[in-house]
């Protein structure tokens, strides 16, 4: 009888003890909740970090880009005015968002003429530049002369983008003095300004430029 009765105990204190680890609760302590946290939190503001610092730097870049396309519009804009040809049959034209004048281009040779096929030459054309608000973008598009006589374009080009204001001012010598017009209608004038706007994170900034047209005849 003494024999059952200790292993009756033994056998419920083994039960107590399965019982007991059954239901033992499996959750993390304060201190492993409160571990984890930290650990997220300096992963978290390390990413944050990281981030910010590589968006500050694309921003940078971007307004580097932007104001590197302008640079390269102005060096082309004022090729494009220095070789105007005033005493071309091809009128000079022009309003504050776009101007057409007669001067150089660089394109494909007239076969009538006997150049061959897929040859391109310098010779006198007509080049327009011009704003479009809706797009922001300045557009380029030139032709040869017997085009522009047809009043026919080819493929049109754009040179900027981004752009938040885009503005021409023509100037002229009188007796007066130098003064400036608005827009133009089949005269030379003796320089021209261009401005261009656009925004970066410091707000709107401006680029111009002002171009002497050399005299000629």
């Amino acid at each position: 009888m003494r024999q059952q009765s200790l292993i009756g105990i033994q056998n419920k204190k083994r039960q107590g003890l399965f019982v007991r680890c059954l239901y033992q609760p499996s959750g993390m302590t304060l201190i492993e909740v409160l571990i984890v946290v930290t650990i997220v939190s300096v992963v978290g503001l390390s990413v944050y970090q990281s981030l910010s610092s590589g968006l500050r730097v694309w921003e940078r870049h971007q307004k580097m880009v932007q104001e590197e396309d302008i640079i390269i519009f102005f060096h082309k804009f004022e090729r494009d005015v220095r070789n105007i040809a005033p005493f071309s049959l091809i009128p000079m034209t022009g309003h504050q968002k776009r101007i057409a004048m007669p001067t150089t281009v660089f394109t494909a040779a007239d076969i009538k003429r006997g150049w061959g096929e897929n040859i391109y030459v310098d010779q006198l054309g007509l080049v327009e530049y011009y704003f479009d608000p809706i797009e922001r973008s300045v557009y380029r598009r030139q032709v040869n002369y017997a085009q522009a006589v047809k009043n026919l374009f080819g493929r049109t080009q754009k040179v900027l983008s981004d752009v938040e204001e885009f503005r021409i001012r023509y100037y002229f010598l009188t007796e007066e003095g130098v003064t400036y017009s608005s827009s133009i209608d089949n005269i030379i004038p003796v320089g021209i300004e261009v401005k261009v706007a656009y925004s970066d994170e410091h707000g709107q900034k401006e680029m111009e430029k002002i171009i002497n047209i050399p005299l000629q005849g």
